[in-house]
């Protein structure tokens, strides 16, 4: 087996780094909307009638919304629209 200098080593163990992060960020993508859809799905809510403004939280779902309109897989229970802005 060949050894591998310092510098190669090191050099090897940061591509490997940096290709399982970039590989993570693109998996994570799936699961988050990008900031346009987010704040869509919030207007939207705020829009509701079962958006509780003090808490911002849906009195129908009792979820908190700007988790859930971050959230991809995540859809209104009350069919407003949540999902339909991806």
């Amino acid at each position: 087996m060949r050894k591998l200098s310092n510098d190669v080593w090191i050099s090897t163990t940061k591509n490997l780094l940096k290709k399982r992060e970039k590989k993570k960020r693109i998996k994570m993508n799936r699961f988050f909307v990008p900031d346009n859809v987010y704040k869509d799905r919030i207007e939207i809510c705020k829009g509701c009638v079962f958006y509780f403004k003090p808490t911002g939280t849906c009195k129908d779902c009792g979820c908190f919304m700007k988790i859930k309109a971050r959230l991809a897989p995540m859809a209104c229970s009350q069919k407003n629209g949540i999902r339909q802005l991806k």
